[in-house]
């Protein structure tokens, strides 16, 4: 097996660990900024909607970062010699992930909306199903050598 591809969902398990940390975190420290007497009983959909996009946003973009430097620098080694390269990797990595991300957040909001699962188990099948497909558009797309 490819090396590269073993370090790459290696990575990926560290940015799901981070992902899933930081959205827990973000539920837990929401819940208590946003108490259920704070809303309307009629409005409790929306306090666990605002709960759970806050912390799936922030859980997502914290761990996008640092899967990127991760992947830049140890599974693809892609050095730019320009800041400006390095932001073309950077929005071409970001745009490949609109992609998967939709994967991951749909996958995650089918079990805890539709299903009413666990929304980290359906966060992990939805990151792996994302980063398969991730590492094949990052190889293709994203760190390959360009002229700007």
């Amino acid at each position: 097996m490819n090396f590269r591809i073993v370090l790459y969902f290696l990575f990926a398990g560290v940015a799901t660990g981070i992902n899933l940390g930081v959205q827990w975190f973000c539920t837990q420290m929401l819940l208590q900024f946003y108490p259920v007497s704070m809303f309307p009983e009629d409005t409790e959909l929306i306090r666990v909607a605002l709960i759970y996009w806050s912390a799936l946003v922030a859980g997502t973009g914290i761990a996008a970062v640092v899967k990127y430097i991760l992947d830049k620098l140890f599974v693809f080694n892609y050095k730019t010699d320009s800041l400006k390269k390095d932001i073309v990797a950077f929005l071409l990595y970001a745009l490949m992930a609109v992609f998967t991300t939709a994967i991951f957040w749909g996958i995650q909001a089918l079990f805890y909306f539709g299903f009413g699962l666990d929304k980290y188990i359906g966060g992990t099948i939805g990151l792996v199903a994302g980063y398969i497909v991730k590492f094949f558009l990052d190889r293709k797309f994203v760190f390959v050598e360009r002229d700007i």
